[in-house]
């Protein structure tokens, strides 16, 4: 019996100390597993959260929202590669739907295409449906090794109690054994510790992703249910015994029979497969959506003998699919609208392009028969692809091929007008009554008054030109120029004549008044009557007469050598350096018969260093029509006002800055304020070329330009620029 006992002992401890490794590695692969389940529902729920964020962030067109889902799903293609029971499978079949839904992210944007959210949307289904198959895969490996862990463990027990009763036989012999099994016992404990623990970490991870478990023997009728199950069923952990009655209890009413039937089907030997059910519940909080996953186990003879299954919370998630269908319901809409607005689109552009086609015709029709010349230009580069007759005519081209061959840049007189209106032409802004010289076959030149329009034609863009010949207009303009020349000289001269008399007049006065003073005290020498203080008076008064003969012979030497310079200027077309100030003033000097009859204030300021090599006789005729313009349209009679002249230096160019504080003009005269022969006193003598020929003189002959501001009260403003050395340029009228 010792020896039995003996042997019964040994056995049982050669088995209690190979089992507790065995325990220890069950522990242990009870806390991976947890982990693995818990790590497979973080990747589903942070996948699931950065596709939200998506759609978030092209709902609200918000790029933060967008790098907030990137980052959300690059968090998920992390957890994938954690420490799984199964990492391989984990990598393998999840990993690809993320790096897709990343990639598709960055290429899509905030305003991804329909087959980009589709795709993306579908990942994120694929994803979430593997992350639970490999959960479930965790969790059925995880109960066949638990319940094998079991009945070892019942196994140990019996065997366990058998060494009690053996002990007691035995228990000299076994003495020696008993430190060994404290050991073995102390061992024991931590390993309970550590399962206790997994099992409330598992507790936690189904707390946190709202996964509940449970089982049931069919053959007894007994029920084992997970904390989070009785939670997730609407009951508080212990406050019912766990049973299919307690279950079908905490079902919608509507949903039983449908929840019955599905699980007596599944309890059919030919259903092997796990089966799955939605169903709901009724909360304080409203209705919630369970998904019930379980499956049967039966007996050899195929009779079923257990059932368990996880429970999983899927409100949110279908609530979100809903949302999705509702998107996707309204993206299809739009497609569908979309899709027939482009059709009528389609229609309406084929008629447009058929009466395009048909207003052509018209239009070729039409110029062919104008009397205005018209060519049509094609941009970059610029070419003529249409001129009426009339526009050869102009040319005197016999044909467009001729008018080609000859050049489009020949064409032109001023290289200047040739790049204006080029650059118009190219920037499809088109021009209105642009004057320019043009130059024929023959090389005689026309002026020409032209309007540009951008159009389309062809089916491209394109630029109509109109062309009229106002040669005529021009030469009798440039009459009319010379005639305002000559009588603006011939007033000259006449102010001068009246400017002139006055000092020569006092001069003669001053002159004869000391002649006759002279003959008196030659009398009194004759006579030797001449007293001393007859000399003295003599002298006095033959001084004062010599002060102011040659103070006024002055005055009218200025007089004349401010006028010689002034004709002259006016009179040539002579290139000379002079102080544009200084010469600023001698042209108001000239004008002094005109303003001084005025009770208007002319100021002139600026750099008086400032010297030009220019056109002097331009300049004086500039600031001549400047001036007479304000002395005729800026003051009313007896009104005192005052107009400046400011000269300042700017880079290579001089800047004169002319300025009454006169009515001003409205923006409507504003506008024509440089036309030939406009003016607003046509009946008191207003020719409507003095700001003409202003303007002709500065952009023409001393190649700068100007500039008229005016606020109706608030006088006038002209800015002009010009170079400091100007180059010979042609007649400008």
């Amino acid at each position: 019996m010792l020896l039995v006992a003996m042997a019964l002992s040994g056995t049982y401890l050669y088995r209690a100390f190979e089992q507790a490794p065995a325990r220890l590695e069950q522990s242990s692969a009870t806390m991976r597993m947890t982990d693995s389940m818990r790590l497979t529902m973080k990747v589903a729920l942070l996948s699931q959260r950065g596709y939200q964020s998506y759609l978030l962030a092209i709902q609200q067109q918000d790029t933060n929202q967008l790098i907030q889902a990137q980052n959300l799903t690059k968090a998920s293609l992390g957890f994938v590669f954690s420490d799984y029971i199964d990492k391989a499978a984990m990598v393998e079949r999840v990993s690809p739907l993320i790096r897709d839904n990343l990639a598709l992210m960055s290429i899509g944007g905030t305003s991804p295409s329909d087959e980009v959210l589709r795709t993306i949307s579908a990942n994120s289904r694929e994803i979430g449906r593997l992350c639970e198959q490999i959960e479930r895969e965790f969790w059925t490996s995880f109960q066949s090794d638990f319940l094998e862990f079991e009945t070892n463990e019942t196994r140990l027990l019996l065997q366990y109690q058998l060494m009690i009763a053996a002990t007691v036989v035995v228990a000299f012999v076994l003495f020696a054994f008993v430190v060994r099994q404290r050991t073995l016992n102390r061992e024991l404990q931590r390993t309970d510790a550590g399962l206790r623990e997994s099992e409330q970490l598992l507790q936690e991870a189904q707390s946190l992703a709202r996964l509940g478990n449970w089982d049931l023997d069919l053959e007894t009728g007994l029920a084992r249910w997970s904390d989070e199950e009785y939670r997730l069923l609407g009951y508080l952990p212990g406050d019912v015994p766990p049973s299919a009655e307690a279950f079908l209890a905490a079902v919608h009413p509507e949903d039983r029979q449908s929840v019955t039937d599905e699980m007596q089907r599944a309890m059919d030997p030919g259903e092997v497969a796990p089966y799955r059910i939605v169903h709901r519940i009724t909360t304080d909080e409203g209705d919630r959506y369970l998904e019930q996953r379980g499956q049967v186990e039966f007996s050899p003879d195929c009779k079923p003998m257990r059932m368990f299954g996880t429970t999983t919370d899927i409100t949110e998630r279908r609530n979100r699919q809903l949302e999705l269908e509702h998107y996707r319901d309204q993206l299809e809409d739009l497609v569908e609208e979309r899709t027939r607005d482009l059709a009528k689109e389609v229609n309406d552009r084929r008629h447009v392009q058929e009466e395009l086609h048909k207003s052509e015709t018209r239009l070729r029709q039409i110029l062919d028969s104008s009397s205005a010349g018209i060519s049509i230009l094609r941009m970059n580069p610029i070419r003529r692809i249409y001129a009426n007759q009339r526009f050869l005519e102009f040319f005197h081209a016999g044909s467009s091929e001729q008018l080609d061959e000859f050049g489009f840049e020949n064409t032109f007189v001023e290289t200047r007008d040739r790049e204006n209106a080029g650059a118009c032409v190219e920037r499809g802004e088109g021009f209105q009554r642009f004057i320019m010289e043009r130059r024929r076959v023959d090389n005689s030149t026309w002026w020409g008054l032209h309007d540009a329009i951008p159009i389309e034609f062809e089916d491209a863009p394109a630029t109509i030109v109109w062309h009229y010949d106002i040669t005529d207009q021009k030469l009798a303009e440039k009459e009319l120029v010379q005639t305002e020349k000559l009588a603006s000289l011939g007033g000259l001269v006449a102010g001068l004549a009246h400017e002139v008399n006055t000092p020569i007049g006092v001069g003669l006065t001053a002159a004869t008044f000391l002649e006759e003073k002279v003959s008196d005290i030659s009398s009194l020498v004759s006579q030797q009557s001449l007293t001393r203080r007859g000399l003295d008076a003599f002298i006095d008064q033959a001084g004062q007469s010599s002060r102011i003969i040659v103070g006024n012979l002055h005055r009218a030497s200025d007089l004349v050598r401010s006028f010689k310079q002034v004709a002259v200027d006016q009179s040539s077309d002579e290139l000379r350096t002079f102080k544009l100030v200084d010469y600023v003033e001698e042209t108001l000097l000239s004008l002094l018969p005109q303003t001084k009859k005025t009770p208007h204030e002319i100021v002139v300021t600026g750099n008086r260093d400032i010297v030009l090599t220019s056109f002097p006789g331009a300049l004086s005729q500039i600031v001549t029509n400047l001036v007479l313009n304000s002395l005729t349209h800026a003051f009313d009679d007896g009104e005192t006002g005052e107009i400046r002249i400011d000269s300042s230096l700017t880079g290579q160019n001089a800047h004169i800055h002319y300025s009454d504080n006169g009515k001003g003009v409205s923006a409507d005269v504003l506008k024509r304020i440089f036309d030939p022969f406009f003016t607003t006193k046509r009946g008191s003598g207003g020719s409507g070329l003095g700001m003409h020929i202003v303007y002709n003189l500065v952009t023409r002959k001393l190649g700068g330009t100007v500039v008229c501001d005016s606020v109706p009260d608030k006088g006038i403003s002209v800015h002009i620029t010009i170079p400091l050395k100007a180059v010979p340029s042609q007649d400008v009228t």
